[in-house]
């Protein structure tokens, strides 16, 4: 879509699915995926937005998206994996 800034992370072995992120590119932010080691191959996204102009304390953002089907397996190792991103970029 124009003017919209969009990052994913498909699943590598299937069709549909992932996680995304996106945003106007008229915002006032700058959208980067990071990409962080991800061994579980967890449906999850990352980025940091910046603000273009900052004028406060808040300088940046630590986005995530993820999904995760009810009765997942894998809903522990998605909170460890998003706490240990979380504390490694702060």
């Amino acid at each position: 879509m124009r003017g919209v800034k969009y990052i994913s992370t498909p699943r590598p072995d299937r069709i549909g699915g992932g996680a995304a992120i996106t945003l106007l590119e008229e915002s006032q932010f700058t959208l980067t995926q990071i990409t962080p080691p991800n061994p579980l191959k967890l449906e999850i996204c990352w980025a940091i937005l910046k603000l273009k102009n900052p004028t406060s304390r808040l300088k940046t953002i630590l986005v995530c998206s993820f999904y995760s089907p009810p009765k997942s397996r894998k809903q522990t190792p998605l909170l460890n994996h998003i706490s240990e991103v979380y504390y490694s970029h702060r």
